[in-house]
């Protein structure tokens, strides 16, 4: 009787060498869902895909090229999953559609309050941002921290932490979140931060939205204080600061008291 031996393989892999992997792949720690991209990002993104279909539904594969990718899948697929993520777009039949805020952030300049108040509600629509964000009540710890935090509790794979914190904190950053101002998160929760500041932009155009005060020394030897509720200024509000110390520079004037001596320039 002749013995057959059968040598048994799955796409070129044996079974035990098969189950292996999978035991591996079982064992591998997936992190939670989270945008692969920060806040600054998605918003250029979204303009990108204004410019090339405005408001028309666009195929995700479509999207993706607009965007700069061959395909949809892999990455590219992420980058699009966090304009969800960020609620900037909607998904209808598998297209894309730009959502209305996305539509605001593209047609306003960030200086605009509706953009900033935007750019504030969006930045905590991702559930890990607001659950992290609501956890330290606005105020972040330190990164080493943070990651311990994102490996132990939210079963972070240590290999993507680092990521996932820097374009966190960046978007956080973005938004005016990480200064110090009061906060609505999604949920209702109000956070109370002490001092009121939001970054809108980026580099050397960003805009600091605070009060700024200036001191302006007279010729006594005292000195005068300006403060503006936003600064910079925008061009037209200088020039009506101008026309504004014209008209009032003959009550600003000190007169004369009948005490003060008589100045050689004016016999």
């Amino acid at each position: 009787m002749a013995l057959v031996v059968y040598n048994t393989f799955q796409g070129g892999m044996k079974m035990e060498e098969k189950e292996i992997v999978k035991e591996r792949k079982k064992s591998r720690v997936r992190s939670p869902g989270y945008p692969m991209i920060d806040l600054k990002e998605a918003i250029e993104k979204i303009k990108v895909l204004w410019d090339k279909d405005k408001t028309n539904s666009i195929p995700r594969d479509v999207a993706a090229k607009h965007l700069g990718y061959g395909s949809a899948e892999g990455y590219p697929g992420r980058v699009i999953a966090a304009l969800k993520h960020f609620d900037l777009i909607s998904m209808r039949e598998g297209d894309i559609i730009l959502n209305e805020k996305a539509v605001d952030l593209v047609l306003h300049s960030p200086s605009d309050k509706i953009y900033v108040d935007i750019v504030r509600e969006i930045a905590l629509k991702p559930t890990l941002y607001e659950e992290l964000f609501n956890e330290y009540k606005g105020s972040l710890p330190s990164e080493a921290t943070l990651k311990a935090k994102l490996i132990k509790d939210y079963k972070f794979n240590a290999e993507k932490v680092d990521r996932f914190i820097n374009n966190f904190r960046s978007s956080l950053d973005f938004a005016g979140l990480l200064e110090g101002e009061e906060v609505e998160t999604k949920s209702g929760e109000v956070m109370i931060k002490e001092i009121a500041k939001t970054r809108i932009g980026t580099g050397m155009d960003a805009v600091l939205i605070k009060p700024k005060s200036f001191d302006i020394p007279l010729m006594d030897g005292s000195k005068a204080t300006i403060t503006f509720d936003k600064y910079p200024l925008e061009e037209e509000d200088i020039d009506f600061l101008k026309k504004w110390f014209e008209i009032y520079a003959p009550a600003l004037k000190k007169k004369k008291s009948k005490e003060e001596p008589t100045k050689p320039e004016d016999i």
